[in-house]
């Protein structure tokens, strides 16, 4: 019996040690130099697009924006923002992630693109200063934001 004691005296020990390390996640990078994962720069919408029309530019040239999404801070920053392209040649839509430059088929959404007066999410913030959730769409030939948060919704033009 104790035997059993000491076991879960070690046991408790030892798994209370692993909870209080003090050490970050790290992450090594294609330069073999280690980073912590926590330091994701965070970058405006419209700081964004230009990769993401590089890398659907490659895939499918006609492409035109359809919707922006991303969740942010309260500034309009995010460390990842998703852009979503309408291909009426390849009819489909393809949603880009940046930074990472993963690409995501989706099923063609026929809607109307965003163009390219529209203001960025950092302007957004300022108008709707309690979102979270940020998507920009076109609405009636206007592309529009929609910031929401757990308890309320704000429009951004």
């Amino acid at each position: 019996m104790e035997i059993g004691r000491v076991l879960v005296a070690v046991f408790i020990t030892l798994f209370l040690f692993g909870c209080i390390s003090t050490e970050k996640p790290q992450v090594k990078t294609e330069a073999n130099e280690t980073i912590e994962n926590n330091t994701e720069e965070q970058f405006s919408a419209r700081e964004g697009l230009q990769k993401a029309q590089e890398k659907i530019g490659q895939i499918a040239p006609d492409a035109v924006l359809v919707k922006i999404y991303g969740i942010a801070e309260q500034n309009g920053k995010s460390a990842r923002w998703e852009y979503t392209f309408d291909s009426l040649e390849n009819k489909k839509s393809y949603t880009v992630s940046i930074p990472d430059g993963s690409v995501r088929d989706n099923v063609y959404l026929f809607v109307n693109e965003i163009g390219g007066n529209w203001i960025d999410s950092t302007e957004a913030a300022r108008l709707c200063p309690n979102g979270e959730e940020y998507v920009l769409e076109n609405s009636e030939g206007e592309a529009l934001w929609m910031i929401s948060s757990d308890s309320n919704q704000c429009i951004a033009k």
